[in-house]
C-alpha cells in the first residue's frame, strides 16, 4: 500500500492559503491546514508535538502580517508573524527534519534599481512590513534548516483581500478613480502562485535540489495605475461593469499612506522559470478570471 505524502500548511483563512486548498493534488498526497486554532506555533514544544502527528514531508508557510500601512502603528505584531514565527518554522521543519517553503515579498527592495530585481540583488527595505519581511528572509537563510524562500508580490485573484477585488468595488461605488502610477511591480495571480507553491513542495519531497531563495512573479512589470486599467477593461468585456469610471493617474505623493513603498519592485524570475516554474503572465490569467468569474480556480500554466 502507498503511503500517504502528508504536506502541511501553515494558514488557513489567508488569500494563499485558500488557493492552496482549491488545488487539486496528487491523489497520495494529503495537504494539512493549520490556522491558529490548529496550532500553537508559539509553544515550540507543543507545536512540534502537533506537527509530529500529522507526519509531514514538508512544511509550506502562508502565514504572515500583510497590512503595509498598519505595520508602523503595530510594529510589534508585525515583527512576530513576519520574523520570529518563520525563524521558529524553520527551527521546527530542522527538527523534523523536512523542508520549509516560506512566501516572503518584492516590499524588501527600496525600489533604486531600474530593471527586475533577481534573486543576487542585495535588498534594503523602505517600510516597516518591508523590514518585517526581510529579517524573516535572513533568519531563515542563515539557519541550517531546508528552506527555499519565495519572494512573490502583488497578488490577486478570488480570494481574500487583493487589489483586483478593491477595484472591481470601487468601480461599482464611484465614478472616478484615483490610482498612482509611479510604484511598478509584478502583478502576481495567486492561484498560479499556489500551484507553484505545491509543485515546488512535491518536488522537495522526491529530492529535487533547488535554490534556498527564489523570485517568482507575473509579467510583465507594470504600474498600479495600469494594472487597474487592465482589470477594468477585463471585467468590463466580460459583461462584469455595466461601464467604467474614470481612471486618474496620480503620483504616489497624492495618495496617503502611512508606509512607504519602492517605486520599483518587479521581481526578476528567470531563475524560477529555468528550473521550471514558468512565470505566470498576469494578462492572460486576469482575462481568464474575467472569463470565469464564478470558477476562481485558473491554470498554473498560463506562461508568457
Amino acid at each position: 500500500m502507498t503511503r500517504t505524502r502528508s504536506i502541511v500548511v501553515i494558514g488557513r483563512h489567508g488569500q494563499l492559503a485558500r488557493e492552496l486548498a482549491a488545488l487539486t493534488w496528487p491523489r497520495d498526497c494529503l495537504p494539512h491546514f493549520l490556522g491558529r486554532g490548529e496550532i500553537d506555533l508559539f509553544s515550540p514544544t507543543l507545536a512540534h508535538n502537533q506537527l509530529s502527528a500529522l507526519r509531514p514531508l514538508a512544511i509550506v508557510n502562508t502565514a504572515a502580517y500583510t497590512a503595509v500601512d498598519a505595520a508602523e502603528t503595530e510594529p510589534e505584531l508585525a515583527h512576530l508573524l513576519n520574523a520570529e514565527l518563520p525563524l521558529r518554522l524553520g527551527n521546527l521543519a530542522l527538527r523534523l527534519d523536512v523542508p520549509l517553503l516560506h512566501v516572503s515579498s518584492d516590499y524588501v527592495f527600496d525600489g533604486s534599481a531600474g530593471a527586475p530585481y533577481p534573486e543576487s540583488t542585495v535588498p534594503r527595505a523602505l517600510s516597516h512590513y518591508g523590514r518585517t519581511k526581510l529579517a524573516g528572509d535572513i533568519a531563515l537563510l542563515d539557519s541550517p534548516a531546508d528552506v527555499v524562500v519565495v519572494r512573490s508580490a502583488w497578488l490577486f485573484g478570488w480570494q481574500g483581500r487583493n487589489f483586483m477585488k478593491t477595484i472591481l468595488a470601487r468601480a461599482a461605488a464611484s465614478p472616478i478613480l484615483r490610482v498612482v502610477n509611479d510604484q511598478v511591480g509584478s502583478p502576481t495571480p495567486a492561484a498560479v502562485l499556489a500551484a507553484t507553491l505545491r509543485d515546488l513542495a512535491l518536488d522537495l519531497v522526491a529530492g529535487k535540489p533547488l535554490p534556498r531563495l527564489l523570485h517568482f512573479a507575473g509579467s510583465p512589470a507594470t504600474n498600479w495605475h495600469d494594472f487597474a486599467a487592465a482589470i477594468l477593461q477585463a471585467f468590463h468585456g466580460a459583461g462584469h461593469l455595466a461601464g467604467l469610471p474614470q481612471l486618474q493617474a496620480i503620483a504616489s505623493c497624492e495618495y496617503p499612506a502611512l508606509a512607504r513603498r519602492p517605486a520599483m519592485s518587479a521581481l526578476d524570475s528567470g531563475l524560477a522559470a529555468r528550473l521550471g516554474y514558468p512565470t505566470p503572465d498576469w494578462r492572460a490569467a486576469l482575462a481568464a478570471l474575467a472569463r470565469n468569474r464564478h470558477r476562481p480556480a485558473i491554470s498554473a500554466r498560463m506562461v508568457a
